[in-house]
């Protein structure tokens, strides 16, 4: 992918967060972040000229993006398409238990970032659901509604063993 591209795309997420939401629409975000610098390489490539401790750091005050766009979507009720986002916290696991706070404040700024891009309601996957007491932390700062996928993955667990 072009590198201005990249970049543009980069600043209007760190923009976005500061601008009034959209109307909301049936939309859906995920959230996810990175597990270790390894997968910062594999979606950004030209990360590897970067030594691993400036990378670190520049993840560690860096803004959440948008690191693709899901498609193909269609709602059941007005088959209409639905729209949905990956957003990635960009921390990895050890900087998320390094430091809980500030993988909480990323995580609102995505929520921020996806009530502007018109999302109804918010995924949180990976350790985000953890760090933020399944969303707990989240109660009174965002008023996107907010899912972690416990109930379900319950609901599996009970179905298929009960």
């Amino acid at each position: 992918m072009n590198y201005l591209i990249l970049l543009y795309r980069s600043f209007r997420d760190l923009v976005l967060q500061f601008l009034p939401s959209r109307k909301r629409d049936n939309g859906f975000a995920f959230l996810i972040h990175p597990r270790d610098i390894t997968d910062v390489y594999r979606k950004y490539p030209f990360a590897k000229i970067i030594p691993d401790k400036i990378l670190l750091f520049i993840l560690k005050y860096y803004w959440p993006v948008v690191v693709s766009e899901v498609e193909g979507l269609i709602s059941i009720k007005t088959s209409m398409p639905v729209r949905g986002w990956v957003i990635t916290i960009p921390l990895t696991t050890h900087q998320m238990f390094e430091n809980r706070k500030r993988a909480v404040k990323k995580i609102v700024r995505a929520a921020h970032l996806a009530k502007a891009m018109g999302v109804r309601i918010m995924g949180l996957g990976a350790l985000t659901a953890s760090v933020s007491k399944g969303g707990l932390d989240l109660v009174g700062k965002t008023n996107i509604s907010v899912t972690t996928g416990h109930a379900y993955t319950g609901w599996t667990i009970t179905a298929n063993f009960f």
